[in-house]
């Protein structure tokens, strides 16, 4: 993804993120987000977790716990066979970083 592209994804869904920077009903902010916003957010894991957008320094140690499995999701081909799978697996992994949600789209905009 170029950095225009993804620029404009961020702000055409920035009302998502900022939801999800706020904290609260994190669960229920994933479960209605529509196919965009979630292939949007996995997009933006994938990003983080092959080093392309960096994390600010004050949320590092909070995302160590996940370092793995950000790792594995920064795998293009991991990556590109998740994008092909249906919503509940997308979900699932999306899910996984529940608590660290509000840091990244932190990261992202504030």
């Amino acid at each position: 993804m170029d950095k225009v592209y993804a620029k404009k994804q961020f702000l055409d869904h920035k009302q998502l993120f900022k939801d999800l920077k706020l904290g609260k009903n994190v669960t229920n902010i994933l479960n209605s987000c529509s196919d965009t916003e979630l292939d949007l957010i996995l997009k933006v894991l994938h990003l983080i977790g092959d080093s392309q957008i960096h994390v600010l320094r004050k949320h590092e140690q909070a995302l160590k716990r996940k370092e793995k499995k950000l790792a594995e999701l920064g795998s293009r081909t991991y990556f590109r066979a998740l994008m092909k799978t249906n919503r509940q697996n997308k979900l699932k992994v999306v899910k996984q970083f529940l608590s660290v949600l509000p840091f990244l789209a932190e990261s992202l905009f504030f």
